[in-house]
């Protein structure tokens, strides 16, 4: 009675499923500020156009306009380091630009000459400043662009303190142009920290939807491997286990069969990845002869460039050429990783044991 060699399929690893990729706290707002994005080119250029702008009517106003054009100067090099800067949050030294514009362009438009025929045009310095730091929030560098702001709207009712009647006016411009400015500030602060929030129950989520994806995947893998399996088994040992079932005497050559059947099974079961043919049918065959064999597989999961199926070609082989051996033990072996020899073959009679190896390429090449 011929019966197929036992193929158990090696073990499934389960490959790890990947959340897609979470947007870190800041990372989902201040992305959007880089130049690389379509939104991070909308902003820029429509802070730099309206700077340009406000500069463009305000020339004609002032007596000396080097200082309105170094302000503007520095803050659209701000706004570009801003959004050009790859890091989240902000560098140091990208941080210590922006900090260094938005307060200097401040002192630069505060203290210009005199601007003519336009009340409280000094005070404009709040809202270029404002939205400066307020792209630092985005960027990362909260604390910073707090500082920023409290220097930036206390630069001008201390430069004016003691300036007399003008002092109220000013103040007065300066004021309702901090306050909406500070509300500016605030929004997006608040913006930021619930985006933190948000992005970070995402995270948790996506964790615990890979987790629960994975279980399941090595659930369906484990179950796909039992069906595999029990189908493999049936496939074997049905026609006698049904023979049996219905109460017939078994011939000497079915009990034969059950014997090797049950080691074939019990091979599979103890080192199921060295259930591969040839070394399966040599298996059989040298058990049909009396031979009593043993699989040891130590080599692992781990098969550095094809050992497995070396060793099984090998061994099957070694276990053909014992024709004449009937009666014994052998022993096929495969060793761990990093050793000189791939597997080894010990094989046992009433009078002498021999063992036979089969060197690694490595160890070869090493001697």
């Amino acid at each position: 009675m011929s019966v197929a060699a036992a193929q158990t399929p090696p073990a499934a690893s389960v490959p790890p499923v990947h959340p897609a990729p979470v947007t870190a706290t800041v990372r989902g707002a201040g992305a959007w500020f880089e130049l690389t994005a379509s939104g991070g080119r909308v902003i820029a250029a429509a802070l730099v156009t309206g700077w340009l702008v406000v500069l463009f009517f305000e020339l004609p106003l002032v007596a000396n306009p080097l200082g309105s054009v170094s302000a503007t100067a520095l803050n659209v090099a701000a706004v570009l380091v801003l959004v050009r800067a790859p890091r989240l949050p902000l560098g140091r030294v990208a941080t210590a630009v922006v900090v260094f514009a938005a307060v200097g362009s401040s002192v630069l438009t505060m203290l210009q000459p005199g601007v003519r025929d336009l009340a409280g045009y000094d005070s404009r310095h709040v809202w270029q400043s404002m939205l400066l730091v307020s792209l630092l929030v985005f960027r990362g560098r909260i604390a910073w662009a707090w500082l920023t702001a409290l220097a930036v709207v206390g630069l001008q009712p201390a430069a004016q303190f003691g300036a007399g009647a003008r002092f109220a006016t000013e103040f007065s411009a300066w004021w309702a142009a901090a306050l909406p400015s500070a509300g500016i500030l605030l929004l997006s602060t608040v913006f930021v920290l619930s985006l933190r929030r948000t992005s970070g129950r995402i995270a948790t989520l996506e964790r615990r939807r890979s987790a629960l994806a994975t279980e399941a995947l090595a659930e369906r893998i484990e179950a796909d491997e039992r069906a595999e399996h029990v189908a493999s088994v049936t496939r074997l040992a049905g026609p006698l286990l049904r023979k049996i079932a219905r109460g017939l005497p078994l011939t000497a050559d079915e009990r034969l069969e059950c014997h090797l059947l049950e080691s074939q099974l019990r091979d599979a079961a103890r080192s199921p990845l060295l259930a591969i043919e040839p070394l399966t049918g040599a298996v059989r065959s040298a058990r049909s002869r009396g031979l009593s064999v043993s699989l040891l597989d130590d080599l692992g999961e781990f098969d550095p460039g094809g050992s497995r199926q070396q060793a099984a070609d090998w061994a099957a082989g070694e276990l053909a050429s014992l024709t004449a051996l009937t009666a014994g033990t052998a022993t096929v072996r495969l060793l761990p990783p990093g050793r000189r020899m791939v597997a080894t073959l010990v094989i046992a009679d009433a009078e002498t044991t021999t063992m036979r190896v089969l060197p690694s390429l490595r160890g070869a090449a090493g001697e």
